[in-house]
């Protein structure tokens, strides 16, 4: 909030633009109370923060910082409704959760951790403290990466990830040093921003038993050139990115390039879409 407090961008908290509205509401009472033009002129900032944080708060919610001039929104609509969970196309989650908690460095882990989650989510548990990473209990998902300073991953040379078959949701996130991954050959399911934040990569090649790729896979940084293995396409969930413009290239192992061309979920992408040269 009060890192850029006059910029547009970006997303914050609820709790954060109540503050906001406190310190802004306080201050137009003592200065507009001064009832001389020099208490209007001094509300000017104040005006000009409230309204930047207002647009932060409705980009949490997922919305254009425009419908801040709506009555009843602002405030209102910006002081009790949700934000969304996770990235979206204006930026992180501001709001701290148990898995960023979790999650944010290894060396905090206990010797074992278990964690039960509801419904479909697996059992999550390391039974070393210097592992690098996180695996259900069943050792098919990747459900974090640890160590967010890695450069370059290799899953085929390691004996547990020869084993995974799905890449979870924001495995990657944060590892902006990452510049190579090499999959497991058992691979087969990518879940939505995986490589979220991953800066420096530049360059994939998904192994032919992927058949899913989740949306928003690298978040706002989008690779420049994309391998697929697979003759029949992967379901590609949505976009692979908030901003496409990097992509140069989607090499495909394929012998009817049609097949990709006009599959629906990936018709956006057609005129990036190569037979890839062995």
């Amino acid at each position: 909030m009060f890192k850029k407090p006059f910029s547009f961008d970006g997303r914050i908290r609820r709790t954060e633009f109540g503050i906001s509205f406190i310190i802004c509401y306080i201050a137009h009472i003592c200065l507009v109370g001064l009832m001389d033009l020099n208490g209007y002129i001094f509300c000017i900032p104040f005006f000009f923060f409230f309204f930047a944080q207002a647009a932060k708060r409705s980009h949490d919610m997922d919305k254009s910082g425009w419908f801040t001039l709506i009555p009843l929104y602002n405030p209102f609509f910006l002081l009790f409704i949700e934000g969304t969970i996770g990235a979206n196309k204006y930026g992180k989650d501001p709001k701290y959760r148990i898995t960023d908690i979790l999650f944010r460095n290894s060396s905090d882990l206990l010797t074992t951790i278990t964690v039960s989650l509801k419904q479909k989510n697996p059992i999550i548990r390391t039974e070393n403290i210097d592992k690098k990473y996180l695996l259900s209990e069943d050792g098919k998902i990747l459900l974090k990466w640890l160590d967010t300073q890695v450069t370059a991953i290799d899953m085929q040379a390691d004996p547990d990830l020869r084993n995974v078959t799905t890449i979870g949701r924001d495995a990657f996130y944060n590892c902006n040093k990452l510049s190579n991954i090499i999959f497991t050959g058992q691979l087969t399911t990518i879940q939505k921003a995986a490589f979220e934040d991953c800066e420096k990569l530049q360059h994939l090649s998904f192994p032919s038993q992927v058949n899913f790729i989740g949306e928003f896979l690298f978040g706002r940084n989008c690779i420049e050139t994309i391998n697929i293995e697979s003759e029949i396409p992967p379901r590609l969930e949505g976009n692979f990115s908030y901003n496409d413009e990097k992509l140069q290239a989607i090499y495909v192992t394929t012998s009817d390039i049609s097949l990709y061309r006009n599959n629906e979920s990936w018709k956006k992408y057609a005129h990036l879409i190569r037979i890839k040269k062995h």
